[in-house]
């Protein structure tokens, strides 16, 4: 797996060029500057899968929003993105002239929401007149949960409005770190195992074949703002097994040898993963539809194998991830909320025969597997089985 830097999606440097009659030196006051706005920093990679596939975050369109200090917005500006991401045009590469403002005037940048976001969407975002209802816009996610890693939504990762300070008497600047608003959860590979009995080693069983059905989400914020917050109820699936939240229903049918079949989405470059945008401040989970079901059985530790019989195959079972661990063999649950601009990718799940469930989220049978987490960038966790 390549290994990525860990930092920040992407790190906006606003530089402002002031001009003013008045010489007094550093300080920052409500005088009217010319604010001229540059975004630096190279959006990270993250990885994809186990073929080190990766795809770059760019930033290909935003709104900056200058707010004053009791909140309201001064004004609105289309950034003018140059040929290269992240990039902001401008006259001799000074950057994007905005007008004269007061110079405590703050700044949130909102970005790709022209590539992500229905017309009356952005719309009422640029047409915010204050700080608080820019935080009141939000985004179902469902309508955004398979947006592409490529044109993530971004805004200042801080969640607030940027200060600039003085660097000399005729400019200001302001360092405003962006990221996605929100995590975002992928599965790798799904693989058919094979199971010891804890209490007599001899006896084991081995996936010979399955079809994946579907691949779902539970437990995350069913809204998001702008500033990168979940908000109205947590979707929660429960035990029912018409699945009404985010997800894919389909048909991935497995292949490999008994006791190592994989289950996966089709190569595709750049994207070869089940993946979805999910909003910060919860710990998402995966459950998995599982049918065509076929098995076999040894008593004596591999010398003779017999077809299983108690799994039918013509039934559909599920697989629900009840915990997440950072590697194999660590003893404690990972048990920390997503946060927004980190992906949390599990590479694989395997399970065997005992993780098969009637419903999703069953009381019985735990099943942990992997995760690994970094910023957009990538996180990898193990995750639980139910």
């Amino acid at each position: 797996m390549k290994i990525f830097r860990n930092s920040i999606l992407a790190a906006a440097a606003l530089v402002f060029g002031l001009t003013s009659c008045n010489s007094d030196g550093p300080h920052i006051d409500n005088e009217e500057k010319v604010f001229i706005i540059q975004v630096s920093g190279a959006p990270q990679n993250r990885a994809e899968q186990s073929s080190g596939q990766g795809v770059t975050a760019t930033l290909s369109s935003g709104v900056a929003f200058l707010i004053a200090p009791d909140g309201s917005v001064v004004a609105s500006h289309g950034l003018s993105i140059g040929g290269n991401p992240g990039d902001i045009d401008g006259p001799a590469g000074q950057g994007q002239v905005l007008g004269s403002y007061p110079s405590n005037t703050r700044v949130f940048i909102v970005g790709n929401v022209a590539d992500v976001y229905d017309a009356a969407t952005y719309t009422a975002l640029t047409g915010a007149t204050t700080w608080n209802a820019i935080q009141q816009i939000t985004q179902t996610t469902a309508s955004y949960a398979n947006a592409t890693a490529e044109l993530p939504i971004l805004s200042n990762h801080s969640g607030q409005p940027a200060s600039m300070s003085m660097v000399t008497s005729t400019e200001a600047s302001v360092t405003v770190s962006i990221s996605p608003v929100t995590a975002r959860l992928e599965l790798g590979t799904i693989t058919g195992g094979v199971w010891t009995d804890p209490s007599t080693a001899t006896n084991q069983t081995e996936i010979l074949g399955f079809t994946i059905a579907g691949v779902y989400v539970d437990n995350y914020f069913e809204e998001f703002n702008y500033a990168g917050v979940g908000q109205g109820d947590v979707f929660s699936q429960g035990v029912s097994t018409t699945f009404a939240g985010i997800g894919d229903p389909g048909s991935w049918i497995a292949a490999g040898t008994p006791g190592a079949m994989v289950a996966a989405p089709a190569l595709a470059t750049p994207t070869n993963w089940w993946a979805y945008n999910v909003p910060a401040g919860t710990i998402s989970r995966i459950m998995i539809a599982v049918t065509n079901v076929t098995y076999q059985a040894t008593t004596d530790g591999g010398t003779n194998w017999v077809p299983g019989g108690s799994i039918s195959p013509t039934n559909t079972y599920y697989l629900t991830i009840s915990d997440y661990r950072t590697g194999p063999g660590v003893a404690g649950i990972w048990n920390d909320n997503f946060v927004r601009g980190f992906v949390y990718g599990v590479n694989n799940i395997t399970f065997n025969t005992v993780n098969l469930h009637n419903t999703p989220n069953p009381t019985e049978v735990p099943l942990t597997v992997n995760i690994t987490v970094r910023p957009w960038d990538y996180q990898g966790l193990n995750a639980d089985l139910q």
